[in-house]
């Protein structure tokens, strides 16, 4: 089975190029998507098999994202730019499944690398419906599958 990669990131951080990199290299028959912002277009570009789509235009139509982000009430010692966004990638992440009709995907947070091909991963386990980072309060990583 065919796994799609999604990341979401906004910005230009050196590790995203590595991660991108990586992931060509890792599983070069799967498509990579990465939701971002312009900042980070041109690293997408460099890798033939990552298709950039911008994460103003998945989430312009979504009522429910307006309506969180003018309801969002910030209680957290992180900045309110960063601990939002936590909470909207979901939000981007549901609208860029949608749009391309994914089936079989895996959510990557860009700053945790994928050493290991999704497919290997879930033949080792296969017993698991789901899977994650160890750490149930910080998905950085889930398999998601129609």
């Amino acid at each position: 089975m065919n796994w799609s990669i999604v990341l979401i990131h906004n910005g230009h951080q050196k590790y995203l190029r590595y991660n991108l990199d990586l992931l060509s290299r890792l599983i070069p028959d799967s498509d990579i998507f990465l939701a971002g912002n312009d900042s980070n277009k041109e690293i997408a570009e460099e890798f033939g098999q990552c298709i950039w789509v911008s994460i103003d235009t998945l989430v312009a139509a979504d009522t429910s994202y307006e309506a969180f982000v003018q309801n969002y009430k910030h209680f957290s010692i992180n900045h309110l730019r960063y601990e939002r966004f936590c909470f909207e990638r979901w939000f981007i992440l549901l609208n860029l499944a949608k749009h391309y009709r994914l089936q079989n995907f895996l959510y990557l947070d860009t700053d945790n690398f994928l050493l290991t091909p999704p497919a290997v991963l879930l033949d080792e386990y296969p017993d698991f419906h789901y899977g994650q980072t160890i750490d149930p309060g910080a998905p950085e990583f889930l398999f998601f599958s129609k």
